[in-house]
């Protein structure tokens, strides 16, 4: 006979610890809760961008901050691919990264994503895969940084390098054409000097008189009927000048010619630079009674040569390697930054092949930069390799150009080298240490983000 009794102890006991049970389960749902609460805040408020797909690469979940970087609401990105978001030319980058992902590999890369506005987002994304107890790749979480700002600075920092090699290129380049300018205008002077196209003067000592030829009177924009004498003459010399010029024509007259440059002032005040050659002629007592010479006005050419050695300076104070080769490869002018980039000195290096330069696997390299700039191309920061002389392997932006004679023929290669060994050294530490801090900083909140996953 069932005793009603003790089946009444049994459900007030059961009874207990039905209530015990349900006490402890609502604390533990109280803390799950809790715990819940506070790493939903810290993903939701998160300052990167957080994405988690699963194994057939849709999204299965996004936070509101790549709500917020995109523009999109997080209903149009779930279940999407990302590469529905990504520019064209990341898409089978990213398939890339979701093989790499089931093989257990971890990147941090930089990804351009296309905004609902059509702008551009470029971000750095650490990623983590997700495997389940058992070892089974599930999915991948990825933490997205904007680095707009980043790439601004980049090409900015691009702009400006660009802007100076363009400068140092331009300014070799009136360098060569200056120094065919002056060439040509010597050339020009002795035509000149053979047709007597030079100003002559004849000074008569005895009296003072002094005679100038009509190219003369041109020189210091006189009238030819301006009556001149020696001391008229001498009020023309820059004051700075007169004591040399007075010198040398003493000189003269103790049978020393003189060739000499000096400035004198125009009526108009214009100061102008001349070459004079000049010399005394003597009587049967050796007494000076005459003196005879020639005048040239030298002022575009003295400032050809000024233009000339300030655009030198610049080449030899430049810490860039800059030097011409000739249409064969042939090393024929060679800087004092020649040989901070190479090791070679000027001694060493001209005449020798442009090869000399290249590792033995950029040979062809060579050879077919400067085919490009035989064609009239212009070779602009051309990141490469090359040789030193000490053997070491550097990295150079090279930059080739063209230099033509003034009837259009190629005449030789100019080209400016830049050693950026040291600033790839820096961009590889300043990418490694970025893509560390990203995984120390945000490693508790990815783990936690999983285990929340996990838990949802």
């Amino acid at each position: 006979m069932v005793d009603h009794k003790e089946v009444k102890e049994e459900f007030h006991l059961l009874d207990e610890v039905f209530e015990v049970k349900s006490t402890e389960l609502s604390k533990v749902n109280e803390a799950y809760h809790k715990i819940k609460s506070k790493y939903w805040s810290i993903i939701e408020t998160a300052q990167e961008g957080i994405w988690v797909i699963d194994k057939n690469n849709r999204t299965i979940f996004v936070n509101q901050k790549i709500s917020e970087m995109l523009g999109y609401s997080i209903e149009e990105i779930l279940g999407q691919s990302p590469q529905k978001f990504l520019s064209p030319e990341f898409c089978i980058l990213a398939n890339d990264r979701l093989r790499e992902h089931r093989q257990r590999v971890n990147q941090a890369i930089d990804y351009r994503f296309i905004r609902i506005d059509g702008s551009e987002l470029w971000c750095i994304v650490p990623t983590c895969q997700l495997f389940d107890d058992n070892g089974n790749y599930f999915g991948s979480l990825g933490m997205l940084t904007d680095i707009g700002e980043r790439k601004r600075v980049e090409e900015a920092l691009k702009h400006a390098n660009d802007n100076l090699e363009n400068l140092v290129r331009d300014r070799t380049r009136e360098l060569e054409i200056a120094y065919l300018s002056l060439k040509e205008k010597e050339e020009r002077l002795a035509e000149a000097q053979k047709l007597a196209n030079v100003g002559s003067f004849d000074w008569n000592i005895v009296t003072n008189e002094e005679y100038w030829s009509d190219e003369l009177y041109h020189i210091f924009r006189l009238d030819p009927q301006f009556e001149l004498n020696h001391n008229m003459f001498l009020n023309f010399i820059h004051p700075d000048d007169l004591e040399y010029v007075n010198h040398s024509i003493q000189e003269a007259l103790n049978k020393k010619p003189y060739q000499i440059d000096y400035r004198i002032i125009l009526l108009d005040g214009e100061e102008r630079v001349i070459y004079s050659q000049g010399g005394a002629i003597f009587d049967e007592n050796n007494q000076p009674i005459r003196m005879r010479g020639i005048v040239q006005d030298i002022t575009e050419r003295k400032k050809a040569e000024e233009k000339i050695q300030i655009l030198a300076s610049i080449v030899k104070s430049s810490n860039d390697a800059i030097g011409t080769l000739s249409s064969e490869g042939i090393i024929t002018s060679w800087n004092k930054g020649g040989e901070l980039v190479y090791g070679y000195s000027k001694e060493e290096i001209l005449g020798k092949n442009v090869s000399i330069l290249a590792p033995t696997n950029l040979s062809e390299e060579t050879k077919m930069l400067s085919e490009f700039v035989k064609q009239n191309e212009i070779i602009q920061n051309h990141e490469t390799k090359r040789l030193r002389k000490d053997g070491k392997i550097i990295d150079v932006s090279l930059t080739l150009s063209p230099v033509f004679d003034n009837h259009g023929r190629l005449t030789a290669i100019s080209f400016i080298s830049r050693d950026i060994t040291e600033t790839k050294i820096a961009e590889e530490k300043l990418f490694y240490e970025k893509q560390i801090q990203y995984f120390a900083n945000f490693h508790f909140c990815i783990n936690e983000a999983i285990r929340y996953l996990y838990i949802w």
